[in-house]
């Protein structure tokens, strides 16, 4: 996704947070002076399944088999979308042409997580669904639940 495309996902993620613009482009502008150009086709994923693996309870449950089979840019900092790490590997993993995305251990009502975690993983649920209707596919963590997400 270019940043043209996310931009307009990204303004409501900082009002509904609370963060500031400029202060998340200093952030961006200090990890440009020593980010170096990363040549992205060493992330080839075309034709391959990613497993974008997320922390939460179900991932010990998720055998080995299910895993198998599955900030604008600046200088050499790019942002293909997202918001928490597991979206943006997501997002990452749709630029560089994964012909399918698997979501273990993705737990969206996990009740041991804080207040600002809960909304960030709010915020995942609902760029995952928009990069499902992105890709015109359906991704199987998001089953059951597509009929409450928030639309972006």
């Amino acid at each position: 996704m270019k940043f043209t495309d996310w931009e307009p996902t990204y303004e409501p993620i900082l009002a509904d947070f609370g963060f500031d613009r400029a202060a998340d482009e200093a952030v961006r502008d200090r990890a440009a002076v020593f980010a170096k150009p990363f040549d992205l086709d060493r992330l080839d994923c075309a034709g391959a399944s990613v497993a974008v693996a997320g922390a939460g309870p179900s991932l010990e449950s998720t055998s080995d088999l299910e895993l198998a089979r599955g900030a604008a840019p600046v200088d050499a900092v790019a942002n293909y979308g997202g918001f928490t790490d597991g979206d943006r590997a997501a997002f990452l993993a749709d630029h560089c042409g994964a012909d399918r995305l698997v979501f273990p251990g993705w737990d969206f009502d996990d009740p041991d997580v804080d207040g600002m975690k809960a909304r960030k993983l709010d915020w995942a649920e609902r760029l995952l669904r928009l990069l499902e209707r992105r890709r015109g596919e359906r991704f199987d963590v998001l089953d059951g639940r597509r009929g409450w997400i928030d639309p972006l």
